[in-house]
């Protein structure tokens, strides 16, 4: 990642050449259109890579009284997209054709023209294990949403109540505040304390922080 953002960031120079051999080349993308493109691009038979970074997203939906979350997807460099070629077969034309696409990073050759600049094989599989981890870590946030939600139907508070602990808490019109546990009130009720002041809340109404 280091390496490709130092390429990205680094002023060509007449005496650096392009890292081609891989086939790999760094496409120039409209804002937050990036995996939409490599998805044309590989319908449209081309191997293109985006690596993404998954995050839940909330919406305006609700379900069983709470917020529903959705996947977004979104680049996890923001503006690039690759796509590769095989040797002699370049269509840098046909992949500037493609909405959303702006055209190809270039650098300067040893002759000083500029050519579409390159990735090496290596510099791939970096961000493409980069991209899997995202998408592990992405897995297990929304496995142990669904956990949370099965305890919430059935009963189960998601969090134990434990005097002093710093917790958020939904408030009335689905804004997220923060509050210190200070006691419990019957089975379902708990008081907080939120701003130097003291408001007792639905035990449902309670959620690790961390979230």
């Amino acid at each position: 990642m280091q390496e490709l953002q130092t390429l990205i960031d680094a002023k060509p120079k007449p005496s650096e050449r392009p890292i081609i051999n891989s086939g790999w080349h760094i496409v120039l993308c409209e804002p937050n259109v990036e995996i939409q493109v490599s998805i044309a691009l590989n319908v449209r038979g081309y191997e293109s890579f985006c690596p993404a970074e998954h995050r839940p997203q909330r919406t305006n939906r609700t379900k069983n009284g709470r917020r529903v979350y959705e996947d977004r997807a979104k680049a996890m460099i923001p503006g690039y997209n690759f796509v590769r070629f095989e040797y002699r077969k370049w269509d840098f034309e046909g992949v500037k054709a493609v909405r959303g696409v702006r055209g190809f990073m270039k650098v300067a050759d040893r002759h000083g023209d500029m050519v579409p600049a390159g990735l090496s094989g290596a510099d791939i599989e970096r961000l493409r294990a980069e991209d899997e981890a995202a998408f592990v870590r992405h897995q297990a946030l929304m496995a142990k949403r669904a956990t949370d939600e099965a305890d919430r139907i059935a009963g189960k508070p998601e969090v134990e109540f434990e005097a002093g602990k710093q917790v958020r808490i939904d408030g009335p019109t689905g804004e997220r505040w923060v509050g210190v546990m200070v006691r419990q009130r019957g089975s379902s009720r708990v008081e907080l304390l939120r701003a130097n002041a003291k408001i007792i809340v639905p035990h449902s109404k309670i959620h690790n922080l961390c979230e």
